[in-house]
């Protein structure tokens, strides 16, 4: 199962995580747990990090790493034990960047720059516990780093918690602190917090009267008007569901482009039924298009669909299809 609240993937976070259950599922793949320390800390058996030297300067770290230009701004950021530097140095570690991808080293200095103070770094500290990315994997540890982090309003930390008290992992299932959390994220400006306020109304795991406005749809709505692609998905499909109009799939398409791995799935089933304005024709190309983008989401169905799809295609007609998606299909 993956979390019913999904994580929001970031252009900055490690892990793509996908949306609805309660595990998670890591671009880098699942690790077991092997017990969960009392409190966070840095591997002791941690690999070596260049000692600091003056003549990195943050900044032009900082810099280098928002230009993009990873070779100098790693260069410029490992040898500094400045948060920000650390968190950049992890970050490339742990996407190839700049160096050869190493996530337990990139586990380690993110932990450092957390440990610095470094909001951000607490929040994927908290993920790398989470999934066990980059080491061993610890409910409880993630749980200690994601309410760091939400006390230095971090706002995906907010709706991590509130993942974690939906699910009961590392704690007892508590709605009404993910709803505590949903609705600080959603105060602070979160579609997701929002989303997830609607989904524990709508699921009636808390009461009308523990929100000032007890309205699912509206939270929904309010969500999807912050582009949150989940509530985009919700929405667009009840509105196909009831009118099947075009105006209605083109919803589900910005849902999908949007980041949603359940409307990319939805439209996929429409293309193969020749449904949503898909020509017979084109019907297996565009679901095989359409499967690809939501397995890309993190979704293990769509990705075998794709492989059903593509035992019916010749190798030539394959790469034809796969050189010819778009979203807008």
């Amino acid at each position: 199962m993956t979390r019913l609240f999904p994580f929001k993937t970031a252009a900055v976070a490690l892990l793509a995580l996908a949306a609805s259950g309660c595990s998670v599922f890591g671009l880098f793949g699942d690790a077991p747990a092997d017990g969960a320390s009392q409190n966070p800390s840095v591997d002791t058996g941690s690999p070596d990090v260049p000692a600091q030297t003056a003549e990195r300067v943050p900044g032009q770290c900082y810099a280098a790493f928002l230009e993009e230009n990873y070779q100098k701004a790693f260069e410029l950021c490992s040898g500094s034990r400045e948060p920000e530097a650390l968190y950049n140095t992890a970050w490339m570690y742990g996407h190839g960047r700049g160096a050869s991808q190493n996530l337990a080293k990139s586990r380690v200095l993110m932990e450092r720059a957390a440990l610095g103070g470094h909001a951000g770094a607490m929040y994927e500290t908290g993920r790398m516990y989470d999934s066990g990315l980059g080491g061993r994997q610890s409910y409880r540890d993630a749980i200690l780093w994601y309410q760091k982090a939400a006390e230095k309003r971090e706002i995906r930390a907010m709706n991590a918690l509130a993942s974690m008290y939906y699910c009961g992992d590392g704690t007892e299932q508590d709605f009404g602190r993910s709803l505590l959390w949903s609705l600080r994220a959603a105060d602070a400006g979160s579609g997701e917090g929002m989303y997830n306020v609607g989904r524990l109304l709508e699921e009636k795991k808390i009461l009308p009267g523990q929100v000032a406005e007890p309205d699912a749809d509206l939270w929904y709505k309010r969500a999807a008007e912050k582009r949150y692609p989940e509530a985009e998905f919700l929405l667009a499909r009840r509105d196909y569901q009831k009118t099947r109009s075009a105006a209605s799939v083109r919803r589900l398409k910005q849902a999908a482009a949007d980041g949603s791995p359940g409307a990319a799935m939805y439209l996929g089933t429409l293309a193969e039924k020749a449904l949503a304005g898909v020509k017979k024709s084109r019907s297996k190309a565009a679901a095989y298009c359409w499967y690809s983008l939501a397995a890309a989401g993190g979704s293990s169905e769509a990705g075998e669909k794709m492989k059903h799809l593509a035992s019916g295609f010749s190798a030539s007609q394959l790469k034809s299809v796969e050189d010819n998606c778009h979203i807008g299909d």
